[in-house]
């Protein structure tokens, strides 16, 4: 007697991107939760890295989510779908830091409390290094980078984009990636040692 077999459905580990997407575009909410559930710590990590306003950086991502879902049955395809929840939370951070910027002054926009997470930026910079002077010079100097040079590097060496994807998040051309890399990389070089450019050059040039 011949036994009917029924394949087993794939677990929610074993579903890459793509097909997440596709039943995203389907409307299937269940391939929707999966999706807030990957990319959601990561998201509040890149946007706290931008900016040091947590309500800021948690109502961004509600509204990236909300649009998601409501414009789900629009969306292009996509394989690399952090690439496209990233651009769409630095493009909504960038939009409402501008509208802030015009009622303050950058001196006043940068908080103390984005103390916080630059330490974590740092602590991952300098592994396996006790010198605290270095530390304490990168600190500085990163704090000191203006908005877009910070989004680069975090792209580029925090996250582990490519270029050409951070391009995407950033919504620039490819040329405007490695300007704003290295530009940001020039005013590393006039505020920390010597040894820790060195290092973060040849760690963004992999």
């Amino acid at each position: 007697m011949t036994q009917n077999r029924v394949n087993p459905q794939p677990s929610s580990a074993e579903i890459n991107d793509q097909e997440l997407w596709e039943s995203l575009i389907k409307g299937d909410r269940a391939a929707f939760g999966l999706i807030y559930q990957r990319t959601i710590q990561d998201l509040y990590r890149f946007g706290c890295s931008l900016v040091s306003d947590e309500d800021l950086v948690l109502d961004s991502i509600q509204e990236v989510f909300v649009d998601l879902w409501k414009y789900h049955s629009h969306l292009q395809k996509t394989d690399k779908i952090k690439v496209y929840l990233f651009k769409c939370l630095s493009n909504r951070i960038h939009k409402e830091s501008m509208q802030q910027n015009k009622r303050k002054t950058k001196n006043e926009f940068f908080i103390a409390g984005e103390e916080s997470a630059i330490e974590s930026i740092e602590d991952r910079l300098v592994l396996n290094t006790y010198n605290q002077g270095m530390k304490a010079q990168l600190s500085k100097a990163l704090q000191q980078l203006p908005f877009r040079q910070k989004e680069v590097i975090n792209c580029l060496f925090f996250e582990d984009f490519s270029y050409e994807d951070t391009a995407k998040i950033m919504n620039i051309n490819l040329r405007s990636v490695y300007t704003l890399a290295w530009k940001a990389i020039s005013n590393l070089k006039s505020s920390i040692s010597i040894k820790i450019i060195i290092g973060f050059i040849i760690l963004m040039s992999k």
